[in-house]
């Protein structure tokens, strides 16, 4: 074929389709890009990622998540810098590939579906929970990423006769996606679930001993790091937890699907929110477990789905029931699976005027929360907050610091202090308050205090800490930002 040629022959719809669905996903995941601040979590990603290599992973041997994230943006702080913006795109590059990616592993679990892929994908690029992870400094969108091309090297394996590339390929991506986040654990076990459930063609044991090969093969590369697994469990401080995590029940796991396919972390959830999940989005989700038990062109796409998706999210309820583990945005890498059992469940229905009128109705509101989730500040602003301490006192004020403002955060912030380890009380819950003012008011000895709030964050105990010391303080100022966040400067305090 001659290059005139391949420029005159037309494209094919379900491409344009495709382009047009990753151009705005792209663009839906822009705007956090260069407005938000970095909060705790992502400030201890920089910190760990400033680290000398083999320094970051004996750290990360006393933390609580394994090192290949870190790792990686160690390296693009060392291309791209260590703004804002340039830590952030990390995330945005592989939350943004995540979608091409995911188009291809459901148009081959679904050769004969033609519409399946690219509504998957369109409810994926739309959905606010693996948007808004697209934009954080942490190791989300990297296992998500992670997973669905270890997924798309499991369809290829699955389908080969004869040899070892797609086994390697499978190992190499699911170990790093292991070495990316723990939870990578439980999709494996659903790709477990999955392979047996699917029962090879013919069923002869020389394709069972490979698919046996195939599925223990990311262990073996993740074997050296096992050890170092169990000493975190051993060490297992999860106390920061403690203030985010619900009571274990049916109606979390309703929340947490939610959260998944719909209203992701928004602050506040609102009823019409719960309401277009309860009668859009679950019903969907039911027809698409129907649709992983009955025969046809798209069982294994549903089986898969529902393994990788529900699946997961029942096995770790029934763990947690012992042992809590978890927080919501660690099933991030399982949302491909949630939309792609939406969408298997639409293509059940009998009737295609029906299954495009309820896929719209989908569409529109997924892609009308996510909007109007952008334009509200989900993070705190916490680059006024140190800019706002920086200009107004003395480095040597004493800062009280609210349990989402760190010192890692500080020393992101305030680069001329890094290291400079100033007094500070963290707040947490459960505190007697009047205890904490008194404490306050001795270590001040006249000295400005500066309270860093935030109504937004999970631990707001500085919200009861506020008015004991306002009684306290000749001169208050208090300065507010956008995200529910308020900076109070206490001038001198003095006893009660």
């Amino acid at each position: 074929m001659t290059l005139t040629t391949a420029l005159h022959r037309p494209v094919p719809q379900a491409h344009l389709a495709l382009v047009a669905i990753v151009l705005l996903g792209a663009g839906l995941r822009l705007p956090g890009l260069f407005s938000e601040s970095l909060w705790s979590d992502e400030a201890i990603s920089v910190r760990l990622a400033r680290l000398p290599a083999l320094e970051l992973i004996r750290t990360t041997a006393e933390d609580v998540h394994p090192p290949l994230y870190y790792l990686l943006l160690k390296l693009w702080m060392q291309m791209f810098g260590e703004s804002e913006a340039a830590l952030r795109s990390l995330s945005w590059v592989l939350g943004v590939a995540a979608l091409p990616l995911a188009y291809r592993v459901f148009r081959r679990l679904a050769p004969d579906e033609h519409g399946l892929a690219p509504a998957t994908t369109a409810l994926l690029a739309f959905g606010d929970m693996h948007a808004y992870y697209s934009l954080e400094v942490r190791n989300y969108a990297l296992v998500a990423f992670l997973g669905l091309l270890a997924t798309d090297f499991l369809v290829t394996a699955r389908g080969a006769v004869r040899g070892a590339h797609p086994t390697v390929a499978y190992a190499v991506v699911m170990g790093a996606a292991l070495y990316t986040h723990y939870f990578a654990g439980f999709l494996w076990l659903a790709h477990v679930a999955w392979m047996t459930w699917e029962r090879p063609t013919g069923g002869s044991r020389r394709l069972s001993l490979r698919r046996i090969i195939l599925l223990a093969s990311p262990l073996a590369l993740f074997a050296p790091w096992s050890l170092v697994v169990l000493h975190q469990v051993r060490l297992g401080d999860m106390a920061w937890m403690a203030g985010q995590l619900v009571p274990v029940s049916p109606q979390f796991m309703f929340w947490t699907a939610g959260r998944l396919t719909y209203f992701g972390e928004a602050p506040a959830v609102c009823w019409p929110a719960v309401g277009f999940f309860a009668v859009a989005i679950l019903p969907a989700l039911l027809l698409g477990a129907a649709a992983a038990l009955r025969p046809g062109p798209r069982r294994a796409a549903a089986r898969l789905c529902l393994a990788a998706g529900p699946g997961v999210l029942l096995f770790v309820f029934i763990i947690s029931l012992w042992k809590r583990i978890y927080l919501s945005r660690f099933f991030t890498l399982t949302t491909p699976f949630w939309f792609g059992l939406i969408v298997c469940g639409l293509w059940t229905l009998p009737r295609p005027g029906l299954r495009r009128a309820w896929l719209a109705l989908l569409l529109v509101g997924t892609l009308y929360y996510s909007i109007d989730a952008r334009l509200l500040p989900r993070r705190p602003q916490w680059r006024q907050a140190a800019a706002l301490v920086l200009r107004q006192g003395p480095p040597e004020a004493l800062v009280v610091l609210h349990a989402g403002f760190t010192q890692d955060l500080w020393n992101y912030y305030a680069p001329d202090w890094r290291g400079h380890v100033f007094p500070t009380r963290p707040l947490a819950p459960g505190q007697d308050w009047e205890a904490v003012a008194r404490q306050i008011v001795d270590a001040a000895g006249g000295r400005p205090v500066w309270l860093i709030l935030s109504g937004t964050g999970i631990l707001d105990p500085a919200w009861q800490l506020e008015p004991l010391l306002l009684q306290r303080s000749r001169d208050a100022r208090v300065y507010r930002f956008g995200g529910d966040l308020a900076v109070v400067r206490l001038g001198p305090l003095s006893g009660p």
